[in-house]
């Protein structure tokens, strides 16, 4: 496994165990170092949308599909965040 693959993996376990600051902090340091790495993005996505913050998401989403159009999570989840908006 890469170090940005065990990266998004813990991301992801502290997302899954609402540590949402902790995994967002790590996913904001993955984009950092990578701007075009849409698994980050999408993770800070439902970061946002998690938090409510349905404006973020929906900006987060609709970058990544611009960077990776046949992403179908990104475009799942940004259906599901206008309906919220």
């Amino acid at each position: 496994m890469s170090p940005a693959q065990a990266k998004l993996e813990q991301a992801s376990t502290l997302f899954a165990e609402g540590k949402f600051r902790a995994s967002e902090q790590l996913a904001q340091e993955m984009i950092q170092n990578n701007p075009m790495d849409v698994n980050a993005a999408l993770l800070l996505a439902r970061i946002a949308i998690n938090a409510h913050c349905y404006d973020d998401a929906e900006q987060l989403l609709l970058k990544i599909t611009e960077i990776a159009p046949r992403f179908v999570a990104a475009w799942h989840d940004l259906e599901l965040s206008t309906e919220r908006a």
